[in-house]
């Protein structure tokens, strides 16, 4: 079975291919490049942010007395939100809140001044040409005990009495001793660090946001479109060849909803024509089959009775040929009547139904407990309709159990559903019940079969009045005919009013 998988979720998933496939593309020279990773594009913004810090730093921790340090560490903690600590090549503190730090941190910052004790002047060279990134070395983790993040990053290390220089110089030149400025923080998202990580981050996600939107609407407007095609086309199928679909504006959608609606209406005029050549060809076979009736009558008379019991047989064959012109006769006349009719009436649907059990000599237990129900309909095609149900049900039933009759209101519609206890459909033929000329295999003989149009009959009716019909079976056994039919309200009242 071919998994089918929605438009919309098809596309969803092509766009989002298609965005990992271009930032695959635009990373991946520069990765080679410059060994980007996604390590570097989170705390690689908070190493810049120190470095431009250690710049800083640096010349006023030269300008300022070994006392002041600590003063100054606690300002620019206070400015960016973390704790900052200045370490010697040593690893030991030189200024900055005191406590001794987690084994992890103290063999980080070891391991960051071992091979950088002496600083370079140049960025080295690489493929795209000279490192963007400023070079000066750092590390990033984070402990459980404490549970805080940490930054180190080499710095130059000022000599040990202030002195005053008189004009900017390079601070990364050979031969300048580093130590090791750390920045601890609890929260390293929530610090001044993580400013340009975060902007970056709200950048990324706006842009991410903004197309997703652009073609969630662009595929949404399409999906939309094809939706509402689908119930046109759906709606046509299931006979109602006058259905018109929402206008497009996508030109290729409105395109196909045009010769959709064109090849419906198409369907429907050779449909009318069939029907209109089957009603013909019906009233023309009814004067010959009349004289034919009146010929056999004359006969009888005038047979003897060895011949008796043949004119018996020409008689039946007949009386089957006038029964088939009759049920054709009421298909055409039903089904030329057509669908959304404007000139219904108001009609007491139970009132009907008590007619035609009435007519049909059928034991039936009924279910009007609403009282009286009315609906916008034709009596002569809702009397015809009922009267043909109740005919099957006995045929097919018989009169061993009663035939169960209700009538219910809900959502604006009465449900009418008329149900016997006998043998049922199977399944499979279920969905082809109400089809002109179609019998049940089990059905096909002249006894109980009939010719088909029975519950063609009903269907054409009860759409002519604007209502739907629906055949299922019953557990155990049984077959339940429903009838939906557009239910008025102001009827009902007034019906209400008159008991």
């Amino acid at each position: 079975m071919r998994l089918r998988i929605p438009l919309f979720a098809q596309t969803a998933l092509v766009l989002l291919t298609n965005i990992a496939l271009i930032a695959l593309i635009l990373l991946a020279p520069f990765n080679s490049a410059f060994q980007f990773s996604a390590e570097d594009f989170i705390f690689g913004p908070a190493a810049r942010t120190l470095h431009k810090m250690v710049f800083a730093l640096e010349r006023q921790l030269i300008l300022a007395p070994a006392t002041n340090w600590d003063s100054i560490l606690s300002e620019y903690s206070q400015f960016y939100g973390v704790t900052l600590r200045l370490l010697d090549q040593s690893g030991r503190k030189i200024a900055g809140p005191g406590g001794d730090l987690p084994p992890e941190v103290t063999l980080a910052a070891a391991r960051l001044l071992t091979p950088h004790g002496n600083f370079h002047s140049e960025p080295p060279e690489t493929a795209l040409g000279k490192h963007p990134w400023p070079t000066i070395p750092h590390f990033f983790l984070r402990t459980s005990n404490p549970d805080l993040f940490w930054i180190g990053i080499l710095m130059p290390f000022p000599p040990p009495s202030a002195v005053a220089i008189p004009e900017p110089r390079l601070l990364m030149r050979p031969g300048r001793k580093g130590g090791t400025l750390l920045c601890s923080t609890a929260n390293f998202w929530q610090s001044s660090l993580a400013e340009e990580v975060r902007n970056n981050v709200l950048t990324i996600s706006l842009i991410v946001i903004a197309t997703l939107l652009i073609w969630y609407l662009f595929v949404y407007r399409i999906t939309k479109s094809i939706t509402s095609l689908r119930d046109t086309t759906r709606v046509i199928a299931g006979g109602h060849f006058d259905a018109v679909g929402k206008p497009s504006t996508i030109t290729e959608i409105e395109e196909l909803n045009q010769d959709i609606l064109a090849m419906s209406s198409q369907i429907r005029e050779h449909l009318n024509g069939q029907k209109r050549f089957l009603a013909d060809i019906a009233h023309e076979l009814c004067s010959p089959l009349a004289r034919l009736q009146v010929a056999i009558e004359l006969l009888v008379q005038d047979s003897d009775d060895a011949k008796r019991d043949l004119v018996a047989d020409i008689r039946e064959e007949v009386e089957q040929m006038s029964s088939l012109l009759n049920e054709l006769l009421a298909f055409s006349k039903a089904a030329i009547t057509g669908v959304g009719r404007e000139d219904l009436v108001v009609v007491n649907v139970c009132q009907l139904l008590r007619l035609a059990l009435e007519k049909q000599k059928v034991d039936a237990k009924t279910d009007f407990e609403e009282g009286d129900l009315f609906c916008q309909g034709d009596e002569v095609l809702l009397s015809r309709a009922f009267g043909n149900i109740l005919r099957n049900s006995l045929r097919y039933a018989g009169t061993a159990n009663p035939v169960e009759v209700s009538v219910k209101r809900g959502h604006g519609q009465l449900l009418v559903a008329i149900a016997d206890h006998g043998p049922g459909v199977p399944a499979e033929s279920l969905p082809k019940l109400g089809q002109p000329f179609y019998r049940p295999e089990a059905a096909r003989t002249r006894e109980t079969g009939g010719i088909g149009l029975g519950l063609a009959i009903v269907r054409s009716c009860v759409e002519a009045c604007n209502g739907g019909l629906s055949v299922r079976n019953r557990v155990p056994h049984g077959l339940v005919v429903e009838i939906t039919l557009p239910c008025d309200d102001e009827g009902t009242r007034a019906g209400a009013l008159n008991d």
